[in-house]
């Protein structure tokens, strides 16, 4: 005979309570905030949480509000899932609670959380952008206050959803779909749970992007071509995509890299993403090895930059295509025989005619305006480059004596048009002699030229300086290809030294390309040569520990020391990997970059033949650092081949300096602690701190889950209780001041 209902459930209670209920020591409860108007469904983990749905039902407030248990998502002992009630205005946060048992709650089987459970008002801010195609697609960020809050989360335009994508705390992001009703604008309302936002926002559908021209039609095989694509409505494009075919091979890797306009897109084919750690990593060391950079490698940094620019400039550089006759890069190597000369002007101080003249060497062959920037770096040789006066806002001013005066431009009535090409005029145009005086002045409205005794119009010249201006706008766009652009009115290209149709070599295969290739490789190795030294220096003062009597950085020691210690952890042994994790932290996270860009270092202006030139250098600093065997062949690219018999003793050095590290004394959280104190006071007064903590909590926010669950599982953080503090400002920041 079966025993009655009461005392089976008696049984259960006594074994329930015998095994303790041990949700009140540290349960998983998701979400811990949610809106007053309840519907937020809550997700309580533990053990022991009843045997029966019936045990639990009924059984459960959050925050002094019930919370209804559903059955569909109740596991046994395990796991309850319950709908929030609606909460009245004096409620703002407190724990929860669940009872087991049938009946009276018997305070033995009622278990508390140490966790708090918040009611928050989610807002509605701002919506961006606020127009789309209307086909739909377009990834909208919503952002607001407490928008992370509660369980369920649904935008609507008008009475179409949108997609919810991601959220945290001050935003959220979702994708439109089609609009049902045509182009026009509809109100936006974001739902939390049984929370109901509305604020004045409008979202406009407009017509779908079209497009009309894309140009150059053509792009060399290995890519980094820009290309423009023309058409209308190409603003609204969030994530403009080429898709390159060429012999059945297909490429997505274009992506947006300069300018978006209503009627323009620039593209350029390259592609790299970075984790929000591999950032932070970056920004760590830009800001602990400011020091060194600036006592210690700054120096042959800089010397490297204004050896390249010099030794570019003692031969003719096209002002269009940015190709050299003294390059490190094949790309940017004129291969066209250019006669030339090196003259001397005498230029009068624009600051200060009284003063002697300043002799300047340039070439018969250089454009006016690159003259111009030539007589501007003699003049402001020890200035900012901020600080000077612009090349575009002077006229040069050729004075030939008797008071005869002739301002000098790359396009005036006097520019040879030849077909469609129009050649900018140079100083052999004007047939400028040895030892002349120039002088720089205001750019005047109406310029003058007194060879053909007329006014001339700047029309051309201004649409020229604003082409020039668009295509090498950032330096890096014209780093690779000509861009040619037609004037848009009369069809006319514009070419300095080199025509587009002259860049062709022979076709690969074709019976001596490779004589070519090597009569151009000898070109190079001759400028690499001049170079030399300067590139040593600054790899000698990066891979040294104690380079010139400036100490290592502490910075790097300690995280090499970290990597080793993740090595051993995971038993790691293999040294290739280890070398490999230490080249992708520091010298190919960090120092590639500086190479590549000194003017994140520097106030300078780094031309397209320059930029080129240090691609070269970063990319021979980058297989220095590699572990892979050097090998080269007849299709090894020209920087490779450069470099080849430098690379070895580039590695050794590496590896000894990765060497000479490991053996140097380990630094203690102590003493790494001092530093970073210290550095931080250095430079207290150079950064907002609350800036800073508000973009880390909007990291913190989006991934508080994991890193609280990360946190508690390690022996430092745990110590520290770091997970409960970081719950506690969470748990801070959530609730309404």
């Amino acid at each position: 005979m079966s025993p009655p209902e009461s005392l089976r459930y008696e049984f259960i209670f006594h074994q329930t309570a015998a095994r303790r209920l041990s949700c009140n020591l540290r349960p998983q409860i998701n979400p811990l905030r949610g809106p007053r108007e309840g519907g937020t469904l809550v997700t309580i983990r533990g053990e022991n949480l009843g045997l029966e749905f019936r045990e639990i039902q009924g059984n459960v407030k959050v925050a002094e509000v019930d919370c209804t248990p559903i059955p569909e998502g109740y596991i046994p002992a395990e796991q309850i899932v319950c709908e929030m009630g609606k909460a009245e205005k004096s409620q703002f946060a407190g724990n929860i609670q669940v009872c087991v048992g049938v009946g009276e709650c018997r305070p033995e089987f009622l278990a508390s959380s140490s966790k708090y459970y918040y009611f928050v008002v989610p807002r509605l801010i701002h919506l961006k952008p606020s127009r789309g195609p209307v086909s739909g697609g377009t990834v909208v960020n919503i952002t607001g206050s407490n928008l992370d809050a509660g369980s369920n989360v649904s935008v609507l335009f008008k009475d179409q959803p949108c997609t919810l994508l991601r959220r945290g705390g001050q935003w959220l992001t979702c994708r439109s779909h089609a609009s049902l009703n045509g182009y026009g604008n509809v109100s936006v309302s974001v739902s939390v749970d049984k929370a109901h936002l509305q604020k004045d926002q409008r979202f406009e559908y407009v017509e779908d992007p079209t497009i009309t021209k894309i140009e150059p039609e053509w792009s060399i095989f290995s890519g980094h071509t820009p290309v423009i694509v023309s058409g209308t409505n190409l603003d609204i494009i969030q994530t403009p995509l080429i898709r390159a075919k060429y012999n059945g091979h297909e490429t997505l890797n274009c992506h947006l890299s300069a300018a978006l306009s209503q009627s323009a897109l620039f593209f350029r084919l390259s592609l790299r993403t970075e984790s929000v750690a591999e950032k932070m990593l970056t920004n760590w060391f830009t800001f602990l090895l400011y020091k060194f950079l600036k006592e210690c490698a700054g120096e042959p940094l800089f010397s490297l930059f204004c050896a390249i620019k010099q030794q570019m400039e003692k031969g003719p550089i096209d002002s269009i295509t940015g190709e050299a006759r003294y390059s490190l890069s094949e790309d940017k190597l004129i291969r066209q025989q250019i006669d030339y000369k090196t003259l001397v002007v005498n230029c009068v101080h624009p600051e200060n005619e009284k003063s002697p003249e300043i002799q300047v060497k340039v070439l018969n062959c250089d454009t006016i305006s690159q003259v111009k920037e030539k007589i501007l770096d003699s003049i402001y040789k020890n200035i900012p480059h901020s600080h000077r006066q612009k090349a575009s806002d002077m006229d040069l001013e050729w004075r030939q004596g008797r008071g005869q005066r002739t301002i000098l431009q790359d396009e005036d009535l006097t520019t040879k048009i030849e077909g469609d090409w129009k050649r900018l005029n140079m100083l052999a145009h004007y047939q400028v002699p040895d030892n002349s005086i120039v002088a720089l002045v205001p750019k005047q409205v109406t310029a003058y030229n007194s060879v053909n005794n007329s006014t001339v119009s700047r029309t051309s010249a201004s649409k020229y300086e604003n082409m020039i201006k668009y295509t090498g706008s950032p330096d890096s766009l014209r780093s690779r290809t000509p861009m040619l652009s037609p004037d848009p009115e009369s069809g006319v290209k514009v070419w300095h030294l080199v025509k587009n149709h002259e860049h062709g070599d022979q076709k690969e295969g074709d019976r001596g390309s490779k004589m070519v290739s090597e009569i151009y490789l000898t070109r190079l190795l001759a400028t690499k040569g001049t170079l030399q030294k300067f590139v040593d220096d600054l790899f000698e003062t990066i891979f040294s520990t104690a380079h010139r009597g400036s100490a290592l950085p502490l910075a790097i020691k300690y995280m090499f020391d970290f990597l080793d210690e993740q090595a051993d952890k995971h038993s790691i042994h293999d040294p290739h990997v280890r070398h490999t994790w230490k080249s992708n932290c520091l010298p190919l996270r960090f120092w590639v970059n500086v190479i590549k860009n000194p003017q994140f270092v520097f106030d300078i202006h780094k031309s397209s033949i320059t930029d080129a030139c240090l691609s070269v250098v970063a990319q021979t600093f980058m297989d220095s650092c590699s572990t892979s065997e050097h090998r080269l062949g007849k299709d090894s690219p020209s920087n490779k081949l450069l470099y080849a018999k430098d690379i070895p003793s580039y590695k050794s050095w590496v590896e000894r300096y990765y060497s000479d590290i490991g053996k140097m004394p380990a630094i203690s959280d102590q003493d790494m602690n001092a530093y970073l104190a210290e550095q931080s006071r250095m430079h207290m007064s150079e950064f907002n701190t609350m800036s800073s903590l508000s973009e880390i909590y909007s990291y913190v926010g989006k991934y508080a889950e994991e890193i609280v669950c990360a946190l508690e599982q390690d022996d430092g953080a745990r110590k520290q209780r770091l997970a409960y503090k970081l719950e506690q400002v969470v748990a801070c920041m959530s609730i309404e001041s």
